[in-house]
């Protein structure tokens, strides 16, 4: 399921369904009981996290789908009527050096640059920078009273790290297991091995026909 439609399907979950099946999407924080009469209100929040690759191995026709797909994810997240102001967004990028682009920011807010691709692959450091940030991300909306959260984490790259990133992707599933995890492949030298690691959904790929559509409404 695409990020579009996996964030369509959270907000429509069915009443009498809805604390069964809440349990597997959201973080209760701090210890609030999932309720089966729960309002998609001021204390809910879903954020999206975008792990973005911008290594030298992106060069050329792949830095440039990844930079169009975050466009078009922004873009698509906007048209989610009445559900704009739940919804933040928050971009790492990894090349030689990580980066938090923007920190966790309204989806009407949003202004995205394109990065230009240089450099190592530092898929280990961008996930312990994810994990950071998610867990500063909790703190900062707690104290808005925020008591329902829900983490979807999209990585965008060609799969070959540089660096050590079993331990920092073991440190962030352990953390935050019941966050929702997808890929998007590109490339045709992509790495898949890689991505299944980080992914709890299916991998998406650039290079298939309908790839890319199907990563944000699959």
């Amino acid at each position: 399921m695409g990020i579009q439609s996996e964030i369509i399907n959270i907000f429509s979950i069915d009443t009498e369904k809805r604390k069964e099946k809440l349990s597997d999407f959201f973080i209760s924080f701090p210890k609030s009981p999932i309720s089966s009469e729960m309002k998609f209100d001021k204390s809910f929040r879903l954020c999206v996290f975008l792990l973005a690759d911008c290594s030298g191995s992106m060069a050329g026709e792949k830095i440039n789908i990844c930079n169009e797909s975050i466009i078009e994810l922004i873009n698509s997240l906007r048209e989610l009527e009445g559900i704009q102001n739940l919804i933040d967004i928050c971009v790492i990028s990894f090349g030689t050096a990580t980066h938090v682009e923007f920190k966790p920011t309204q989806i009407k807010k949003v202004k995205y640059k394109n990065m230009i691709a240089s450099g190592h692959t530092s898929l280990g450091q961008a996930l312990e920078l994810t994990c950071e940030e998610l867990d500063n991300y909790i703190q900062s909306i707690t104290k808005e009273q925020v008591q329902y959260i829900v983490p979807i984490l999209a990585l965008f790259s060609d799969g070959m790290p540089t660096d050590e990133y079993i331990k920092p992707l073991e440190k962030l599933l352990k953390k935050y297991p019941k966050s929702k995890r997808m890929a998007l492949a590109i490339g045709k030298d992509a790495d898949i091995n890689i991505l299944k690691s980080f992914a709890n959904d299916r991998i998406y790929e650039s290079r298939e026909s309908n790839g890319i559509k199907s990563f944000f409404n699959g």
